[in-house]
């Protein structure tokens, strides 16, 4: 994932997840353009945030909340990434201009 497009969904997931909030983040790349072995990174979401920006060049695979209210996958290799949280971060990124977005219908979501 570019940086403009990591910094901005970051923004989304810090607007709907608690400060203190424990997430991970794994690593499968490596970091700055060297493969290396498959890694978990964890801490509060802004140290997370400075460790991803920090290493422009491979972005997280996935990152996670412990409790695991929101996870988001992306691949070196894609052109998509995925957001799967709650309706408020969902619907938060569907209304930024800055991202394309494709809604997943709900299964548990009535349509009348």
């Amino acid at each position: 994932m570019e940086p403009r497009s990591l910094e901005n969904l970051f923004a989304h997931i810090q607007g709907s997840v608690a400060e203190t909030d424990q997430c991970y983040m794994h690593y499968f790349a490596g970091v700055g353009g060297r493969w290396e072995p498959p890694f978990i990174v964890s801490g509060r979401l802004s140290e997370l945030i400075s460790f991803a920006t920090s290493h422009e060049r491979v972005s997280p695979d996935y990152w996670w909340s412990t409790d695991r209210s929101w996870c988001v996958h992306t691949d070196y290799d894609s052109t998509v990434t995925d957001v799967g949280g709650p309706s408020r971060l969902c619907e938060s990124i569907e209304a930024d201009p800055w991202f394309e977005v494709v809604p997943i219908p709900d299964p548990d979501r009535t349509v009348g």
